[in-house]
């Protein structure tokens, strides 16, 4: 169960025209794309303890991180082809508005611990990678790369000059945590949750509450 996905359609349809494109168009994203490489310099060893309901991940944290490894390793699978589509300002809306957003729900209902913090920063690697590529083409890359700043402010909302690009690893505690306070109620309606959280939120730290009941 862990391992389900369905590619988003527009992407694919969009991916499958650039690929059939016979108009002579040679400016293709590189075969070995950043995305693998940031997942993998991340050298967590695999082991698989744990199941997938309604999409959240419950498990050990070995499990936990292997699988959203596994999974946005998958989605970061479309960013090669976004930097072949004709209309680099369609690519870019695709960017931000599709494939950026497709993380929130595992940034909801997954703990960001370090290890999950780390894989998100990876994926926002690929996303500003895939960025450089929309906006720099061709000979051009080397020599006018983005500088951290521009990047910077490729990841603030539309509204206040960005591209509206999420980065993840900034708004994944944030998500988490909201996601947490939501359930709240319902899991203080069980006598023995109730009492745990009670205790956690006496003690000043709600941390400290058993990470199944979290995951839930």
């Amino acid at each position: 169960m862990a391992g389900d996905y369905r590619p988003d359609p527009v992407v694919e349809s969009a991916a499958s025209t650039a690929s059939s494109d016979e108009t002579g168009h040679t400016d293709h994203a590189d075969e070995s794309t950043p995305a693998h490489e940031a997942f993998t310099d991340l050298g967590i060893e695999v082991a698989r303890r744990g199941l997938t309901v309604t999409g959240v991940l419950v498990g050990t944290d070995t499990f936990v991180t292997i699988s959203l490894r596994d999974r946005l390793e998958r989605m970061a699978g479309v960013l090669p082809w976004l930097p072949r589509l004709r209309q680099p300002q369609t690519a870019a809306r695709l960017l931000s508005a599709c494939v950026s957003t497709r993380p929130q729900y595992l940034a909801r209902t997954v703990p960001p611990s370090p290890e999950v913090r780390a894989i998100f920063a990876a994926w926002d690697a690929c996303l500003g990678a895939t960025l450089q590529q929309l906006l720099v083409r061709g000979t051009w890359r080397e020599r006018y790369a983005i500088c951290e700043a521009a990047l910077e402010q490729a990841f603030l909302p539309i509204r206040i000059g960005g591209f509206g690009i999420r980065r993840m690893e900034r708004i994944a505690p944030v998500s988490y945590l909201c996601s947490w306070v939501q359930c709240a109620p319902i899991l203080c309606s069980l006598p023995s949750v109730g009492e745990g959280f009670r205790q956690s939120f006496a003690s000043g730290d709600p941390t400290q509450i058993d990470p199944y009941i979290m995951m839930a």
